[in-house]
């Protein structure tokens, strides 16, 4: 078990001043994929969806019990899915979804579907990702959408832009998250609704790029000011990467996440060995 209770900085805030709630993670045991990192769920009906690179190929996966997974055709414009793209994925009010991806410097499109692994295009360009990475998009609370994602030039942040259709993204004003004192910084951002706020999982990266990276939280009533994040996932086998979440009941989630094996988070880690593991993060009592 870990269990976040402290403040780290961050957001501008003292833990004194802006704590996050306490969460309790408990690991689940076994491996859910291996060789996989980047895990992006989407929940349809009883069956989750995990959207994940293999190999360098996007991949899709499926679970009724969120801990087995088998492999899955999507398709969209009837191909491939993009290879080595980040996905993020919206409920639209009007039924059916919408699915955010990009590769690495390339721009953020978007596709909607009915099933969740059937695609359709959508035109135009969402957010163009010059110095942008890692973007993933919300549905706010009382309508419109935000996306999330890390900064570059220097240590980096977590900063973004809304939207009120979820096609046409302005930019916020500062960061959502600052970069951390003592040479660590932001990568991997993602957020999910939990009653009334937001919590957001990032990924901490020393920026030495030798020591490993954890996995924080933190928590927002408007998803603009962040509490100031906690530890909540460390491992001293490697580095916990691109967490994500799926719901469970009770306020509770399934988070699953990469792991770097006996490799330090950073750009030097494309040959890493790697597998997507999970736990249970529930509010502390």
């Amino acid at each position: 078990m870990i269990t976040g209770c402290g403040g780290a900085g961050g957001s501008g805030s003292s833990s004194e001043s802006n704590p996050t709630p306490a969460y309790n993670f408990v690991a689940d045991s076994g491996v859910r994929v291996a060789g996989g990192i980047g895990p992006v769920e989407l929940v349809v009906g009883t069956t989750t969806y995990m959207y994940v690179g293999i190999g360098g190929t996007a991949t899709v996966l499926a679970s009724t019990d969120g801990l087995a997974f088998t492999t899955v055709q999507a398709t969209v414009d009837g191909g491939p899915l993009i290879s080595g793209a980040w996905f993020s994925f919206v409920a639209l009010p009007s039924g059916g979804y919408r699915m955010y991806f990009a590769r690495l410097l390339g721009s953020l499109l978007s596709a909607t579907s009915t099933d969740g692994l059937t695609w359709t295009s959508e035109p135009g360009t969402r957010v163009v990702l010059s110095n942008i990475a890692v973007p993933k998009v919300v549905a706010l609370l009382g309508g419109g959408y935000r996306v999330y994602y890390t900064t570059s030039g220097g240590p980096t942040g977590i900063a973004s832009e809304t939207s009120s259709d979820g096609l046409n993204f302005t930019a916020d004003d500062g960061l959502r998250l600052s970069p951390v004192p003592k040479n660590h910084e932001w990568g991997d951002p993602n957020v999910v609704v939990s009653g009334g706020t937001y919590l957001m999982s990032a990924t901490q990266v020393p920026s030495d790029h030798v020591s490993y990276s954890s996995i924080w939280l933190s928590s927002s009533a408007d998803g603009v000011t962040w509490t100031d994040p906690i530890p909540i996932i460390s491992n001293p086998g490697g580095s916990p990467v691109d967490s994500s979440f799926a719901p469970l009941s009770n306020g509770a989630f399934r988070v699953y996440h990469g792991l770097f094996l006996n490799a330090p988070a950073g750009p030097n880690t494309g040959n890493a060995q790697s597998e997507i593991l999970s736990g249970v993060l529930t509010p502390a009592s």
